[in-house]
Formats: C-alpha cells, structure tokens, sequence
C-alpha cells in the first residue's frame, strides 16, 4: 500500500515520455500518429499545424499533472483535512 501512490505518481509524470518514444516508433514503422504529424509539419514549415500540436500536447501534459496532483490528494488523505488548530 505505501508503495502505490509513488508508483501510480511516476507512471503519469512518465507518460511524455512515452509520447516522445511513441514519435519515434510511429517514424521507424511509418504509422500515422502525432508524432509523425510532428515531423512532418516540422518538414514542411506549417507553423500552424506545429503550433496546434506544441499547443495540443502542452494541454495533455498539463492534464495528466493536474489529475496526477488530485489522485495525490485524494489517495493520500489530504482532502477535505482542516488544520483547525
């Protein structure tokens, strides 16, 4: 039990870098995905499209931080905890 919350806090904080393997997977065995959608506006100078993807996994990292922070909170007991002291 002690070793749950750290464990389940390092899979989520770990998941960008699956997001980065996955790129280079996607470009090994040329399956469409973000990432090659990333090179390939890289490539091609689409500032917008790159500036949608930055924009797009900027949001799902930030997600996946915040949801990371409450299941902290909330596994751990610190929510709804008053100090009234």
């Amino acid at each position: 039990k002690n070793m749950g919350l750290p464990l389940l806090s390092f899979w989520l904080l770990e998941l960008g870098s699956y997001l980065a393997g996955a790129a280079i997977v996607e470009m090994i065995y040329s399956i469409p995905g973000i990432g090659y959608l990333l090179l390939r506006a890289l490539l091609r100078y689409d500032l917008n499209l790159l500036i949608g993807i930055l924009v797009f996994v900027a949001t799902l990292m930030f997600s996946i931080t915040i949801l990371q922070q409450f299941i902290d909170r909330v596994y751990s007991g610190y929510v709804g905890a008053r100090d009234d002291g």
